[in-house]
């Protein structure tokens, strides 16, 4: 009856075809924002469950994006990385698709495709610095130094206020030997204040560390701290450092602080057996190593007679 009165005014009857589509668009559309409520309610196995039914129904962009996005966060980075690579075929112009999947690619360990994936990417958006530098990324992670730092060096030509690909640069460039040229980096994100400022100031403090220069540590160090009182590794090169500056008390103190206020914290318990044992305190040294190892095992193979700063 709906349809014949609907023809009436529009002079045309709804075939069973288009309302068999019309009802399917209707479930897709009902699983699909059902998925999307359920996700804001941190419901994941139940988005998880609506969306991939709705796109039993339609292989809707939006919506693969979002499966794609709980698989990569539910660590199913496999089934994120067939969903985005589905997104880079079914639109072919879009480099966010390509920057997605080129980032699932380099967590899976596939450098070479993940390097061809930018590559595409880059041949639309030859200037897109979020692109190359994932790029300086993977090539870092394949070890591939030199062109990681001409890629990171390209992103920060088209962007100069991505501090991700300077911090990145500067990690690099500090392994690679180039201490001085790293703290020029590190510095300029430390002056932008435009984020990642915490891990610049630790960074500079494991170059001045390195250079021994231990009194700018221990300043690089305790502005770390401030700004985060939970920086584990602050705390470790803080307290190395005022050991190497001969002054083992307030080395002691530090890592003290350390502990008492991350007790599950392996390696300062490990760090404080390493004082003690130097300043001739055995009996208590075992202790914490003892207790480092219950901790974390792995860093019983660390413990010997010999004190060595870099562990």
């Amino acid at each position: 009856m709906w349809d014949y009165i609907k023809s009436i005014f529009t002079g045309k009857v709804e075939t069973p075809e288009e309302k068999a589509a019309k009802e399917e668009r209707k479930k897709f559309d009902i699983l699909k924002y059902d998925g999307i409520r359920a996700l804001k309610r941190n419901a994941i196995d139940y988005a998880e469950q609506c969306l991939v039914s709705a796109l039993q129904l339609q292989r809707e962009p939006e919506s693969i994006g979002i499966l794609a996005k709980i698989y990569a966060n539910t660590e199913r980075v496999e089934k994120a990385r067939d969903l985005y690579r589905e997104l880079t075929e079914q639109n072919a112009q879009n480099v966010s698709h390509y920057l997605e999947l080129a980032q699932i690619q380099h967590q899976l360990k596939e450098y070479e495709e993940a390097l061809a994936t930018c590559e595409t990417a880059l041949a639309l958006e030859p200037q897109n610095a979020n692109i190359l530098y994932i790029k300086g990324v993977i090539l870092y992670s394949k070890g591939d130094l030199i062109m990681a730092i001409a890629a990171l060096t390209q992103a920060l030509n088209a962007d100069s206020n991505m501090c991700e690909a300077q911090l990145k640069r500067a990690e690099i460039l500090f392994e690679m030997g180039d201490a001085n040229e790293a703290k020029k980096d590190t510095g300029n994100i430390i002056e932008a204040q435009k984020g990642l400022e915490e891990e610049a100031l630790l960074l500079t403090a494991g170059i001045e560390f390195a250079q021994e220069n231990y009194n700018q540590c221990i300043d690089q160090c305790s502005q770390v701290i401030k700004t985060n009182p939970f920086q584990k590794e602050a705390y470790l090169l803080w307290s190395k450092a005022h050991l190497e500056n001969n002054n083992p008390d307030q080395a002691l103190k530090i890592i003290n602080d350390a502990i008492e206020l991350m007790p599950e914290y392996a390696k300062a318990y490990y760090l404080r057996g390493k004082i003690k044992q130097l300043t001739g305190n055995e009996k208590e040294a075992i202790e914490d190593y003892q207790k480092a190892t219950q901790l974390e095992p792995e860093i019983e193979k660390n413990i010997s007679g010999k004190f060595n700063y870099g562990k």
